[in-house]
């Protein structure tokens, strides 16, 4: 029985029991017989004599249209045009959906993930990080060869990292600390096979060092390891090779300027700079190893960088009951808490109902459960999408419309999901 809702909704709808519960209006069409509550008024949802068992879960599509807001001087917005920034969410210059999008640079360059596993690019492809065999900048959405399942850039720097769906594992671009992992720091402008593996789930970049999650749960490190940035046991040194870090069941992995923070199934861990106390445990020592942060089965997390010039690590943790909790580098109110003093220890913002977050560039963007997007910070570039581009203290919500995702930086990019749901 499929179920589809052709109109946009500002609250999700569930299964309770044996009644389909709805907004307040009358969006749904149904296809079943059914006793409608009221005769009286609008129903808003219907009682059925079959178990609740038999009824189909609700399900939010997981792709939608390409929006972008900031800076738009390198096209990486992807509207086939430039200027100097824009303070609203529009969307780029395709008719594609997706599923991932990541900024490159401090959001001079995009990647983005389509629903039909394609791979597209645009903006700055400084060394070849776009793989294209050469390092020519794009103004339009291009795109890149083959068919992907994940993709990771250095918002710090020029290289990417890219898993195709028959699990193997790529990179392109600078490679001047080993990050690309083959083998060697000589840098290239075509995608490289890394190694012969075909079991890769997921990757992510640092500034200048590289994580890849396998399918048995093992994470994996090349490129530099200051401050213990890829959990390797050393400060300084850098594996030109991918290296087993040896921690079990990985789940997820996000990297920040020269800090990782990895979810397995025992909880969160975090290994390198520690420098604004963005490890939550009350002090601004670095390790070398991962450690663990004392959270379980977090709903979402990110490892950002609340600093122009230097690392100003901040950690962004959406606990399992959807409350959003923040430590570390606090400059430019990032938190949403009014101050800019630095948290040790993990604060709760005070934001509820939370499933992704995340942050780059003294800004963060935060989705809530029912589709909103919410942002704090910084905003110099208009990256938060609010219309302009002044400082925001507190979270606001951004327009009415509904979001899948978003990746914020100095430009920021969201996905909309058009407040639509699939029923399956």
């Amino acid at each position: 029985m499929s179920w589809t809702n052709p109109n946009p909704i500002q609250k999700h709808s569930y299964n309770e029991g044996n009644k389909i519960a709805t907004s307040a209006d009358p969006v749904w069409s149904v296809e079943h017989t059914g006793i409608p509550i009221s005769d009286t008024h609008v129903p808003c949802g219907y009682w059925f004599n079959e178990p609740a068992a038999d009824l189909a879960q609700p399900t939010k599509k997981e792709y939608g249209l390409l929006y972008g807001a900031g800076r738009n001087g390198n096209y990486q917005l992807g509207r086939g045009t430039v200027s100097a920034e824009e303070v609203t969410f529009d969307s780029a210059d395709s008719l594609l959906t997706f599923t991932k999008v990541v900024m490159g640079r401090q959001g001079a360059y995009m990647l983005a993930l389509a629903s039909n596993s394609t791979l597209w690019c645009v903006g700055v492809n400084q060394g070849g990080c776009f793989g294209l065999g050469d390092a020519t900048q794009r103004t339009i959405l291009t795109q890149i060869p083959g068919l992907w399942s994940d993709i990771a850039t250095s918002h710090w720097y020029y290289h990417s990292l890219g898993i195709k769906t028959d699990g193997t594992l790529w990179s392109t671009g600078l490679n001047n600390f080993g990050q690309l992992g083959l083998g060697d720091k000589v840098s290239v402008e075509t995608w490289t096979q890394v190694g012969s593996a075909s079991d890769w789930v997921s990757v992510d970049c640092g500034s200048f060092f590289s994580m890849a999650v396998n399918s048995s749960g093992e994470l994996w490190a090349c490129g530099d390891s200051y401050q213990g940035a890829t959990g390797l046991g050393y400060d300084n040194g850098q594996a030109v090779v991918f290296t087993n870090v040896g921690l079990s069941d990985v789940i997820k992995v996000s990297c920040g300027y020269y800090y990782t923070i990895a979810e397995t199934s025992s909880g969160l861990f975090v290994t390198g700079g520690n420098s604004d106390g963005q490890y939550g445990l009350g002090n601004i020592t670095h390790y070398n190893v991962f450690t663990s942060m004392g959270i379980s089965s977090p709903i979402d997390f990110c490892a950002g960088w609340n600093n122009y010039e230097a690392s100003g690590g901040v950690t962004f943790v959406i606990k399992s009951d959807g409350t959003l909790w923040a430590a570390g580098s606090n400059r430019y109110t990032i938190m949403g808490t009014g101050d800019t003093t630095d948290k040790l220890t993990f604060i709760d913002t005070g934001m509820t109902g939370c499933v992704k977050v995340h942050s780059k560039e003294n800004s963060v963007l935060l989705t809530k459960s029912d589709g909103t997007l919410h942002g704090c910070g910084l905003n110099s570039s208009g990256e938060l999408g609010l219309g302009h581009d002044d400082p925001v203290t507190e979270f606001e919500q951004v327009g009415s419309s509904l979001w899948n995702s978003a990746y914020c930086s100095r430009s920021s990019m969201a996905i909309n999901w058009d407040g639509k749901y699939d029923w399956e």
